[in-house]
């Protein structure tokens, strides 16, 4: 694995003019003010507002979409996160919701889980047009007006300057850990990991950690510019996102648990043999369940006997059970691809069995 890191003006702008940045000045909030007041028309585009445009022919023509919206807008946890986005219209906050752009805790998780579950198609049909609006968002006329506009501002130059300085820490510390990374990612993965995603660097206050489109990264935050270990953990992470995609066919159950993979991979494994200690409580809260379920068969993958995963399950204070020595005893010869559809395999196995405690 391998990364080709760029530093791109208008990405870096439409980040941070899009973005809530880690402790904002006065100064930066009153320059989007500005902006949004000098082109109104290109802001709202820039920050979501008409991301509908996208999606109108969708909800107009899809019964299931326009349910799909108006419930999850009905719900008590949707007007509570309004409150902090009530310069947007419901439906536009709707859409950021189901397709990623508002962070989530487990009660939206859930909301979501559900949704998914009875609106799968039209749900799909949503994260597709979605996947897309990146794109075609640095066509638009109005959006390059404002990023031109915003460009030629010394804030912005300071901001660039700022996150040239970040880019220049971040590839020479990965450059320095690549092959022992890529050592590691060779033990772990036994597949062929032959990978080169673009990583776009953003500000760092920009708190932008995600993949999109075909073998791209946007990558930037605050918490990696005294921490450098956390920058190589989470570039990883999204690169593992990039080798391991989502089939397009995977329920939302099945996209946690490779989520859950890659976290044990990067955010556990990785970020732990870096930094010396354990670092299982990082990631995602809302997938931790998963993640302690995968946890014990994870450890018999990459090798370790049952002494071992006791005092490891100890160390790391977690309450579940060690596997016995003569249980899943073959992990440990599987790949990645393999391992994935065997924990896909018994976690179904376990929600059945406990359907039938249930019952």
């Amino acid at each position: 694995m391998d990364f080709n890191f760029v530093l791109d003006e208008n990405f870096l702008a439409y980040q941070i003019l899009k973005r809530r940045m880690h402790d904002e000045s006065k100064e930066m909030s009153e320059v989007k003010r500005q902006l949004s007041l000098n082109n109104l028309s290109g802001y709202k585009k820039l920050i979501g507002e008409e991301i509908l445009d996208s999606f109108s022919n969708l909800i107009s023509n899809n019964l299931d979409a326009r349910k799909l919206i108006d419930e999850l807008i009905m719900t008590d946890k949707f007007m509570n996160l309004y409150e902090d986005y009530k310069d947007l219209s419901k439906d536009t906050v709707a859409i950021k919701i189901l397709i990623g752009e508002i962070k989530e805790d487990a009660e939206l998780t859930e909301i979501k889980d559900h949704l998914w579950d009875k609106y799968q198609d039209a749900y799909r049909s949503i994260l597709s047009i979605g996947s897309s609006h990146i794109s075609n968002l640095f066509l638009d006329e109005d959006v390059k007006d404002i990023i031109q506009d915003f460009e030629e501002m010394e804030i912005f130059k300071k901001m660039y300057r700022e996150t040239e300085k970040y880019l220049d820490d971040v590839k020479r510390s990965w450059k320095e850990n690549k092959d022992m990374i890529n050592s590691f990612l060779k033990r772990v993965l036994r597949i062929d990991f032959t990978i080169n995603p673009t990583v776009y660097i953003t500000h760092p206050n920009a708190n932008a950690g995600y993949s999109f489109e075909e073998n791209k990264i946007a990558w930037g935050h605050f918490r990696g510019v005294d921490d450098l270990n956390y920058n190589l953990t989470y570039l990883v992470h999204e690169g593992l996102h990039c080798l391991l995609p989502y089939a397009s066919s995977a329920t939302e159950e099945e996209c946690d648990i490779v989520h859950s993979i890659i976290e044990l991979i990067s955010d556990y494994e990785l970020y732990s043999l870096l930094r010396g200690e354990s670092s299982f409580k990082e990631g995602h809260t809302d997938i931790l369940e998963y993640k302690k379920f995968i946890y014990p068969y994870w450890l018999r993958y990459i090798g370790l006997n049952a002494n071992q995963i006791s005092k490891r399950l100890r160390e790391d204070g977690i309450n579940i059970e060690a596997l016995d020595d003569g249980e899943c005893e073959d992990l440990s010869m599987m790949n990645i691809h393999q391992f994935i559809k065997f924990c896909m395999e018994k976690y179904k196995v376990s929600v059945l069995s406990a359907d039938k405690i249930i019952k």
